[in-house]
């Protein structure tokens, strides 16, 4: 559901909903995916992505059934999985070396 702040975003009781936004929110993500996204509105889709699409830091557990807390902690793991590719994944290269590539090339 589309807010007007980031107040009012809070994670949902049923973990199926789709995520609360807001217009900026939606932007930012919509430019990462284009390749035209400001350094904020990269952090801001990757914040995004990682606290309310996936709910990383939420309390998986969901009283109501057990399949709602299979499906929250699903979510969670890609949560998990990408702060860890994005802080701890070991790699071959140094960073300024891989943004100096172009893309699609593999050395």
């Amino acid at each position: 559901m589309l807010r007007s702040s980031k107040k009012e975003v809070a994670p949902k009781v049923n973990p199926v909903q789709r995520p609360d936004y807001t217009d900026a929110d939606a932007w930012a993500l919509r430019a990462v995916s284009v390749g035209t996204a400001t350094e904020e509105q990269q952090k801001r889709a990757i914040e995004f992505i990682v606290h309310t699409v996936c709910g990383t830091y939420d309390l998986a557990y969901r009283p109501r059934s057990a399949r709602d807390t299979d499906f929250a902690l699903g979510k969670q793991r890609v949560g998990q999985d990408l702060i860890w590719l994005l802080k701890n994944a070991p790699t071959k290269t140094q960073s300024d070396k891989v943004s100096a590539r172009k893309l699609g090339e593999e050395k």
